[in-house]
């Protein structure tokens, strides 16, 4: 792609600034819907106990796949 050809290392730094902002933008995203999931999941336990263990392990599950992805990004 001609957008992103960097033709020295000064038009490389810039690109990667942007690489960078692309991806912590992406992260925060990560973190906003993991953070949704989890509250929708923990307003909806209700007492039977066959739900409330499918929820906790979808609470566990969101939180795990956070902490996977926080050292990648």
């Amino acid at each position: 792609m001609v957008a992103f050809q960097a033709q020295t290392y000064v038009n490389l730094a810039k690109l990667s600034f942007y690489l960078d902002i692309a991806f912590a933008t992406g992260f925060a995203a990560d973190v906003v819907v993991a953070i949704t999931l989890c509250i929708t999941f923990s307003k909806n336990l209700n007492g039977i106990p066959r739900t409330d263990s499918v929820l906790n392990a979808l609470i566990a599950y969101t939180v795990n796949t956070i902490y996977v992805h926080w050292p990648v990004s």
